[in-house]
């Protein structure tokens, strides 16, 4: 198990600062931001890249893995994203997503990670709902469905919860999966080509919340060029034991990335240690299964204090990681 920080911790600092730091604080991966303000492909140039492989060089750093979920060079954390309703907004995210995978394949990097489809919004919904009725004459444009969604969704079930728990609303997961499918299609073929393997990471709220729904989606797809990124404060946040998912995922994991979460499983990015997760029993898991792989500190949240924030992570996880395997690595 190596340990690896997330560059969108480090938006304050430029990609080369951000190594230098991670290097100094003892770090032994990066995870690049494929996006402003680190590694946007769209605007990079063969400089840009020639600066990002000197840093690598100097520091002795490794990349853990590029991460293109956020892509605020063209909207926010989650827009354009794989289910949007504009066809062209998809292909956005579909050219993003190929653009990385090409950059990862000029550093040398093995993965890239994506969103798992996208957000889930009601107006989404409605349009899924319109989608699905046109492309089957014998289906009719049920608001009724729509309306038992909303009455269904509370602060502790997401629509996405709904939607992959009652049979009712299975004719619109359906379709987001098909969406979401369609656009990854076009996108492995240059994931084989350079050789990258393709990573979708599940996140509350988002169209694939759960490592069950993940499971489900990468049967569909059987594509070895798409694989999972786990977050464990996602699968806390959930509702997942950790551990016990590792655990059942054993020899599928290609990426993890690693922060607290809070009793009340809230989705928002601690420190490890300033949260409710037992990183004991996961490092335990881990090295039982041989996970020898990275597992990357994502601390977003703490950018005021950043340094702080990573050089406390990486002591804590270190001692935990070593009292879970008796000082193994």
């Amino acid at each position: 198990m190596l340990f690896a920080f997330s560059s969108n911790g480090f938006r304050r600092y430029s990609l080369d600062e951000c190594i230098e730091r991670l290097a100094d604080l003892g770090y032994k991966g990066v995870e690049i931001l494929c996006d402003t303000p680190h590694a946007f492909p769209g605007t990079m140039t063969p400089g840009d890249v020639a600066v990002i492989r000197a840093a690598l060089d100097r520091t002795g750093l490794s990349i853990s893995n590029l991460n293109s979920f956020m892509l605020y060079a063209l909207g926010d954390t989650y827009h354009p994203s794989w289910i949007e309703m504009s066809a062209g907004e998809r292909a956005k995210r579909i050219e993003h997503t190929k653009n990385c995978i090409r950059l990862a394949a000029e550093l040398g990097a093995r993965t890239v990670s994506t969103e798992p489809g996208g957000p889930l919004d009601f107006e989404t919904i409605s349009w899924l709902n319109l989608r699905k009725t046109r492309k089957s004459s014998s289906v009719e444009h049920d608001e009724s469905l729509l309306e038992l969604l909303k009455s269904s969704v509370t602060p502790e079930s997401s629509v996405s919860a709904q939607i992959w728990t009652n049979p009712r609303f299975e004719p619109l997961l359906s379709e987001a999966l098909s969406i979401f499918s369609q656009g990854l299609q076009e996108v492995l073929p240059e994931a084989e080509k350079c050789g990258v393997k393709l990573l979708i990471e599940p996140e509350p709220g988002l169209l694939i919340e759960s490592s069950r729904q993940l499971e489900r989606f990468l049967a569909m797809l059987d594509s070895p060029w798409l694989g999972m990124n786990i977050d464990i404060g996602h699968l806390f946040c959930v509702g997942e034991a950790p551990a016990l998912t590792l655990r059942k995922m054993a020899g599928r994991i290609d990426h993890m990335h690693f922060e607290d979460i809070a009793a009340d499983r809230k989705h928002y990015h601690l420190p490890p240690g300033k949260g409710a997760i037992d990183f004991e029993s996961v490092f335990t898991v881990l090295s039982e299964i041989g996970y020898s792989g990275w597992c990357t500190v994502e601390l977003y949240t703490c950018e005021e204090n950043i340094i702080e924030a990573a050089r406390d992570a990486l002591a804590f996880l270190t001692n935990a990681r070593a009292k879970a395997t008796g000082g193994q690595t």
